[in-house]
């Protein structure tokens, strides 16, 4: 096995793994933070199913101070997530695949102008950062070295697709590992962001109040809870 080979098949099923275990653990403790809230009057399927909601879509103060800038963030993050799994190449490869699943792509030039936005809106991102004071005494390698990571995997799939640097032979030789590479790389980033989230509210919410959470969990309202907030997910995950 060859180290294309190895990247595309048990490197690439490693990672996906680890980004759903992530997705999970992070869930699971948002369930929890839900269940374990214990104001009798925020209970209910409605208020667990708005919780839920505002997770995914939080829109918030930033919305109103900045809108613009705030519908760009939101604009970015869907491209970034719906790209991928909504690619015709990508389907393609999962209905090639040993599950065989298939479902309706984005039409190509939807995801030739979301792609480009992506880049567009990281250059933009990172620009700004650089360049507005405020914004770059606080801000780290780290920071822009997310970004660039979050948009790497569109650019090679972008110049994968068009093959706009094959006058190159190294990249036309090597384009496909480096799409694939660049995306296992934010894929881990992402899981490792999903995980991070996790450790503040384990160490500061969760911790002090173990022996209330281990009392709950006695109770099958809570499990009712947790489903209800999980539920959502689970179903789109499912059926998309």
């Amino acid at each position: 096995m060859d180290f294309s080979d190895f990247v595309e098949g048990p490197l690439l099923w490693i990672v996906f793994i680890v980004l759903l275990a992530a997705v999970a653990n992070r869930l699971f403790f948002f369930a929890l933070k839900i269940a374990g809230s214990g104001n009798p009057q925020r209970s209910g399927p409605g208020y667990y199913l708005g919780s839920f909601a505002r997770f995914f879509v939080p829109f918030h103060m930033a919305m109103v101070k900045k809108p613009g800038y705030a519908l760009l963030r939101y604009v970015f993050h869907l491209c970034l997530f719906a790209v991928p799994i909504w690619l015709g190449g990508h389907i393609v490869l999962w209905s090639e695949s040993r599950f065989e699943w298939d479902w309706k792509s984005l039409p190509d030039s939807w995801a030739d102008w979301m792609t480009l936005f992506v880049i567009a809106a990281a250059i933009f991102f990172l620009i700004r950062r650089a360049a507005a004071r405020e914004h770059r005494t606080q801000s780290s390698a780290l920071d822009y070295l997310v970004i660039v990571l979050a948009a790497l995997p569109f650019l090679t799939g972008y110049f994968l697709t068009h093959g706009t640097v094959d006058s190159i032979a190294f990249f036309k030789s090597h384009m496909r590992t480096l799409h694939v590479v660049s995306g296992e790389v934010m894929m881990l980033m992402a899981a490792l962001l999903f995980v991070l989230m996790t450790v503040p509210f384990a160490i500061f919410y969760l911790a002090p109040r173990m022996l209330f959470l281990v009392e709950d969990f006695r109770r099958r309202s809570t499990w009712i809870r947790i489903l209800l907030v999980t539920l959502p997910l689970a179903w789109r995950l499912a059926v998309p």
